[in-house]
């Protein structure tokens, strides 16, 4: 009974969030799941800068930026691991998103050096993440 009626709940909530335009993740998206993509999207990043595949430039670097984020349950899990540092990984988060953001525009003008520029900011802000935060999150979706 409690079952059901937790369910019924779930689903009017979820309607309510899709009936006033927000967002709604999949809770099968996990952190591992969101960083191998992302992993995937950076390596096709590099590569399509190697032969100045322009277009491949910009695709990979929106994807990098508008990464699917991780379920709602995935997310409380991760901030109780982070804890009172969840401002420094969202900082970090804001660095890779906006540099992601800056190589999609230079791609559109062709601006090979300012691609690589920013290029080194979003490997930098990956790897200032998994430094600060690798360990303490490697437990989420264990």
């Amino acid at each position: 009974m409690r079952y059901a009626m937790a369910r019924k709940a779930g689903l009017f909530i979820t309607l309510l969030l899709v009936m006033i335009n927000v967002p709604v993740v999949a809770e099968s998206l996990t952190l591992k799941s969101i960083m191998q993509q992302l992993g995937k999207d950076f390596a096709r990043l590099n590569q399509a800068i190697l032969v100045e595949d322009y277009p491949e430039i910009e695709q990979a670097a929106i994807r990098i930026a508008e990464h699917p984020q991780p379920g709602f349950m995935e997310k409380m899990s991760m901030l109780a691991k982070v804890g009172t540092d969840v401002g420094q990984f969202k900082e970090i988060d804001e660095v890779v998103h906006k540099a992601s953001m800056a190589i999609h525009a230079a791609a559109g003008k062709q601006d090979l050096n300012m691609i690589i520029e920013n290029q080194n900011r979003v490997f930098n802000g990956c790897m200032q993440c998994h430094a600060s935060f690798r360990k303490k999150l490697m437990a989420v979706d264990e």
